[in-house]
């Protein structure tokens, strides 16, 4: 079509009524198939705003404080609050949420069955909340979610053991220093742990297991579920 008009303006081609008919059709399908998306758009944009604020609402528990969730046109979030406007200052808590609630929203909108990865999903919120954050995403039969998670935010014992049945598989990422008192081997979680301070090695007495506290190299660990 640009190709058509900058030819009309240079005079290169005489007007052919043939052609001009194929330019107001494919005019028309342009302008149709660009409604469409905006319309598309705007009902995806209210069911958004709808899905998020139903999962906002679990997860917080101040619902005579906040409201919901606002999804604008270009789909920037704000929180709203019981006075009819929105949050002018959230808490980084309150924000952490709201955006999980929207990621959840727009995982059930868009209809695409595709994994989700939260990355230190409950580093701002309370331990209540950071309960709550686990159970509500481990409602959804066959959905898949990996959740990467530092030590301060839920420990490996306690998770495993209340979610066991939740979790698919589960590792830990650690360097040997961080193993000085129990030993890592799996089957083995002995505390008879002997340290060399000389060569900056520890050894397991029950096992054999040895291993230098001096190594930088990350450790990628399978957490046992059973």
């Amino acid at each position: 079509l640009e190709l058509k008009r900058l030819q009309k303006l240079s005079g290169a081609v005489n007007e052919d009524t043939e052609a001009l008919k194929v330019d107001d059709v494919i005019g028309k399908l342009i302008v149709t198939i660009k409604d469409t998306i905006a319309s598309y758009r705007e009902k995806a944009r209210k069911e958004v705003e709808k899905q998020a604020t139903k999962v906002f609402l679990n997860l917080s528990n101040a619902p005579e404080v906040y409201t919901g969730i606002s999804v604008d046109k270009e789909f920037k979030t704000k929180i709203k609050n019981s006075r009819g406007g929105y949050e002018r200052a959230p808490s980084i808590g309150m924000v952490s949420m709201m955006t999980l609630s929207v990621i959840d929203a727009l995982r059930r909108v868009s209809g695409i069955d595709a994994p989700v990865f939260l990355d230190t999903p409950g580093r701002s919120l309370d331990q209540k909340h950071k309960e709550e954050l686990l159970n509500y995403f481990w409602q959804s039969k066959g959905h898949q979610f990996l959740i990467f998670a530092h030590s301060g935010e839920y420990t490996v014992e306690e998770t495993v053991k209340q979610h066991k049945n939740q979790l698919a598989k589960a590792w830990t990422v650690s360097f040997p220093k961080d193993h000085k008192e129990i030993c890592f081997k799996p089957g083995c979680k002995s505390t008879k742990v002997e340290h060399d301070t000389y060569n900056k090695t520890n050894t397991c007495k029950d096992c054999g297991n040895t291993w230098n506290i001096g190594d930088k190299r990350a450790m990628i660990l399978e957490v046992d579920l059973a």
